[in-house]
């Protein structure tokens, strides 16, 4: 599950992914944390991920991961705009992100 958070210490709007407590789902969360940070070091430059934590609830612990907040959905643009389109500046940006996003999927060990 994926929520729209507000970052005490930063001051700023995150995304914050809290993993189910299942060792699998745990485990797939620490490998996305070290594929990030191995890709960070590689590449030298920021990762997606911000930061991870864990917290115990009554179903076990979760991980939970930080990432930057991201912009509208494509649905919502297409809503904004009576169905018209989207601009060709905010689709030239949507192309290189999805190109980007591609480019860090074949990069890394892609997972179901």
């Amino acid at each position: 599950m994926v929520w729209l958070s507000w970052d005490l210490d930063e001051r700023r709007y995150v995304r914050l992914k809290i993993v189910k407590s299942s060792q699998q789902l745990t485990n797939t969360a620490k490998d996305e944390i070290q594929i990030d940070a191995e890709r960070r070091s590689e590449a030298k430059q920021d990762g997606a991920l911000l930061n991870d934590f864990r917290i115990t609830g009554i179903k076990g612990t979760h991980i939970c991961l930080v990432f930057e907040e991201l912009g509208h959905s494509l649905p919502k643009f297409f809503l904004k705009s009576n169905y018209r389109g989207i601009p060709l500046p905010n689709e030239k940006s949507t192309v290189r992100q999805v190109l980007e996003g591609l480019d860090y999927l074949i990069h890394t060990d892609i997972k179901p």
